[in-house]
């Protein structure tokens, strides 16, 4: 690896992005960092998303692509544009963002500290044209390795986080309908510690057809549920028993609360939720925590998890 000037892989996957696509990549294109490769794989993408491509491809010569002959989802689709990555390290790019010049330049800054396995910035997002600054303020970064910070939410999106190639062979494969994003910070957790850049550096465009954000999208559906979630996650050798042995009871308690009939209160599902809202609760700022800590948990008390997908 070059250490003064490594090279950065950006990976991006498209469908149907052709209204956003030319200024997510031009946003690439303009980052301060420059000794970069962007990998773009379209997955049938039914607009001309594919021949703008073609066409910033003709441009720049760092810029790569490839089309699937089947789609495949955005979440088989990032599994498999990650692993043409060349770059010493590796960064996610959704198609619709927009990056802020240093996006690349300060999640590489944060490699200076020991043992960081994976760096994640903050986003605002950008609805309607207007970037809406009070979500993003409402947000706590995760930081360290503490992985059961990601049995309920997950906490780290794709597009914020910048890791190691040699994260590569602990990461694969992933298992089948896992969020990729998930499966990525969750095996960082158990190979060193997560650092935030602590700063926005992308806007992340909202509007109607996020396909990560679309319930019905049909790939949407095939992602795993939350006991689904949980158990792939067990199959980490790396985690550490403490950290297992609270996934295997957490799990526990969700198989069995998913056997009762929806929208019965589950105590002990909601006493391990209030014990544990730090974890759980933790990333979001609240003016009076607990009041919101124990609303969700009666909430998730009544809820049943089958066919919702990870939360």
């Amino acid at each position: 690896m070059n250490r003064t000037n490594p090279l950065v892989s950006v990976i991006m996957c498209t469908y149907n992005g052709s209204a956003f696509i030319d200024e997510q990549i031009e946003s690439i294109i303009n980052q301060d960092y420059k000794n970069i490769e962007l990998v773009i794989v379209d997955d049938c993408s039914t607009d001309d998303t594919f021949e703008k491509i073609k066409h910033w491809s003709d441009k720049y010569s760092f810029i790569s692509f490839s089309q699937n002959e089947i789609n495949l989802g955005y979440n088989k689709n990032f599994e498999k544009a990650i692993q043409r990555a060349k770059g010493d390290f590796i960064t996610i790019s959704d198609q619709d963002d927009i990056w802020l010049a240093q996006k690349i330049s300060d999640s590489l800054a944060c490699y200076s500290e020991m043992n960081v396995s994976l760096v994640h910035c903050q986003n605002i997002s950008l609805k309607d044209g207007k970037l809406r600054h009070k979500l993003a303020k409402a947000r706590i970064p995760m930081e360290g390795n503490d992985i059961r910070q990601l049995f309920l939410y997950g906490q780290i999106s794709g597009h914020t986080m910048l890791f190691k190639r040699d994260l590569l062979e602990k990461i694969f494969p992933m298992p089948q309908g896992i969020l990729y994003d998930l499966w990525i910070s969750a095996i960082a957790c158990c190979h060193g510690n997560i650092k935030s850049v602590n700063k926005a550096l992308v806007y992340h465009r909202v509007h109607g057809k996020n396909f990560s954000l679309d319930k019905k999208s049909p790939s949407k559906k095939l992602e795993l549920d939350l006991h689904e979630t949980l158990e792939a996650l067990s199959t980490i050798d790396s985690m550490n028993l403490k950290h297992k042995s609270f996934l295997l009871h957490f799990l526990d308690l969700i198989q069995n609360h998913n056997s009762k009939k929806t929208g019965t209160f589950d105590k002990e599902v909601f006493l391990f939720l209030i014990k544990n809202r730090q974890l759980f609760f933790g990333h979001r700022k609240r003016l009076i925590p607990i009041i919101s800590h124990v609303k969700h948990s009666i909430k998730l008390s009544k809820m049943n998890f089958i066919g919702r997908g990870k939360l």
